[in-house]
């Protein structure tokens, strides 16, 4: 079940139909874009929920009085709240307040509409259109990047996607090989190496293979959706 505490009842009532609200908020207060606490304590004084949330990264900083709102990933899991990884955007501006995130990737996966060469469920992943051929720029790029800082410094084969964080139903899969027969991915062939918004409602991985170049000889990556 989902409810809201809303500022006005009566103009948010006017604006989405069909939705639970406790109550309002006292004293013409809100919530504060910049981060703060918030209690869900029961009757008995018990405190049964506990999040200080904040504007700045690693909290997805576009939920910053920007449009979208933040939403807890994966929320019947029970996720630490006060993790900001287990936050991510709307995927609409406002949010779905009191309602369930609309979406989910439908359609057939492997279906190229615009036939850029990448699958739907790829594109739903990306954030991009499977409508608009030109709609893939940086996409999916693989690159050959120096790491000085790796346990063994060298060049690394990096594979760098974006990501739609509304897109949590679809899993991305890296797997590195060296002979095109056996592929092995996280924990022990991939390292990821960073993760960082990238526009509204998206975001940019990096991960790279674990061996540097020069003590394979041949490396190949490939990636695929579940």
């Amino acid at each position: 079940m989902r409810t809201l505490i809303a500022r006005s009842a009566s103009e948010l009532t006017t604006t989405a139909s069909g939705i639970n609200i406790a109550g309002e908020f006292q004293n013409d207060t809100r919530l504060a874009n910049n981060g703060e606490v918030v209690e869900l304590v029961a009757l008995d004084g018990s405190m049964i929920q506990f999040l200080n949330y904040d504007d700045r990264s690693p909290w997805p900083v576009n939920a910053d009085g920007k449009g979208p709102s933040l939403v807890l990933v994966n929320p019947r899991t029970n996720p630490d709240p006060n993790d900001p990884a287990n936050w991510r955007l709307s995927k609409f501006h406002g949010g779905s307040p009191g309602k369930a995130e609309p979406g989910g990737f439908t359609g057939e996966p492997s279906e190229d509409h615009d036939a850029d060469g990448l699958p739907a469920i790829a594109e739903y992943y990306f954030g991009t259109s499977d409508l608009d051929p030109s709609d893939r720029t940086q996409a999916l790029t693989i690159s050959i990047e120096s790491f000085n800082d790796a346990e063994i410094p060298g060049n690394y084969l990096t594979i760098s996607l974006l990501h739609q964080t509304a897109a949590q139903d679809v899993k991305a899969i890296i797997e590195f090989s060296e002979d095109l027969i056996l592929w092995s991915g996280e924990p022990g062939r991939v390292i990821s190496i960073s993760k960082a918004p990238e526009g509204e409602g998206l975001e940019r991985l990096i991960f790279r293979s674990v061996f540097p170049l020069r003590t394979l000889d041949h490396e190949f990556v490939r990636l695929r959706f579940q």
